[in-house]
């Protein structure tokens, strides 16, 4: 089964990048996945799982990049969203706690390098693979 990956850059107060993830274990992370189906694209895919899974309005997000990756030699399309500038601030924290109740939390990539030493960025986006 092909899968979709993404995740949500926070920038925060002192201008330091981090990354939605969920705990997987002790140290180790893992992006939001869903499954890439047929009857849709893949960004449509993510942001479906983003809208159901994580309750989150998607209007308030906004592409930032899109690349292919390969994990654990399985090839996939990575989404990364940002919030938009006109998200208020107690909107977005309402959004952190929300999160975190599913499991959900904003990382350093410092913190993160477990996950991305799994990760091997492949370069051209997968737009709308052939099924």
């Amino acid at each position: 089964m092909r899968q979709v990956a993404g995740t949500i850059l926070m920038i925060d107060a002192v201008k330091e990048p981090h990354f939605l993830v969920a705990q997987k274990g002790a140290d180790q992370y893992r992006l939001l996945l869903t499954a890439d189906t047929a009857d849709h694209t893949p960004l449509a895919n993510i942001l479906q799982t983003i809208k159901t899974k994580l309750s989150l309005d998607v209007s308030d997000l906004r592409l930032s990049e899109l690349t292919n990756v390969s994990v654990e030699a399985r090839n996939m399309s990575l989404f990364i969203f940002e919030w938009a500038n006109r998200l208020a601030p107690t909107k977005q924290q309402a959004y952190i706690e929300q999160l975190a109740t599913q499991g959900y939390f904003f990382k350093a990539p410092r913190e993160l390098r477990g996950l991305l030493d799994r990760i091997e960025v492949t370069g051209v986006p997968n737009l709308n693979p052939s099924k």
